[in-house]
């Protein structure tokens, strides 16, 4: 028997008992008792929203104060998801749309729009290659925007200096850069 059939074999056979053992603990499995007051257990709820909310939010703007400009991703496809599922240019056109009226409706302030509102403006909203506004206002109440079901993501929009070239926590360039292997 040549050596890559016997390594077949074996890792064959290790995942079959691994399986085993873990469908054989399943089965034992005690089941969950119900919540006392009858609020949790199945269907019921699990956790608040305020720590799903705050997973949405980017480090860098976590611990952020004052005026700071963020990129919202929102929850809808891109013109390129659009276009990679078959889409025609008139689809990828209400798509566009469909992301405009979205940005609106999460950060409903303009910025070219002349007002002394405190609230977050939308400085601009992508469509492309990622859906999505960017946003400028109060950190804390960027950090709020993560809290609407539209909100996918809320990152901090950072100006490149020397010392902090690397911050790249939306498209994680340097590590894909790396990860080719071809770094010169």
């Amino acid at each position: 028997m040549t050596r890559r059939p016997l390594l077949a074999s074996l890792t064959a056979l290790a995942v079959a008992v691994a399986t085993t053992a873990l469908a054989a603990t399943g089965a034992t499995a005690q089941p969950v008792p119900a919540a006392p007051d009858d609020t949790g257990g199945a269907g019921g709820p699990v956790v608040s929203a305020e720590p799903l909310a705050s997973a949405k939010i980017s480090e860098g703007l976590a611990d952020a104060t004052g005026q700071v400009t963020a990129f919202v991703q929102l929850d809808a496809p891109s013109g390129l998801d659009v276009a990679e599922q078959g889409g025609d240019a008139a689809a990828v056109q209400a798509a566009t749309s469909d992301i405009e009226a979205l940005a609106e409706d999460v950060v409903p302030a303009d910025q070219s729009a002349r007002s002394a509102t405190t609230e977050p403006q939308r400085i601009a909203t992508l469509s492309n290659l990622v859906s999505g506004a960017l946003v400028t206002g109060d950190a804390a109440k960027l950090r709020a925007l993560a809290e609407s079901s539209d909100v996918v993501a809320v990152y901090r929009v950072t100006s490149k200096t020397p010392d902090n070239k690397n911050t790249d926590t939306f498209t994680r360039a340097l590590q894909v850069w790396q990860d080719s292997g071809q770094t010169g």
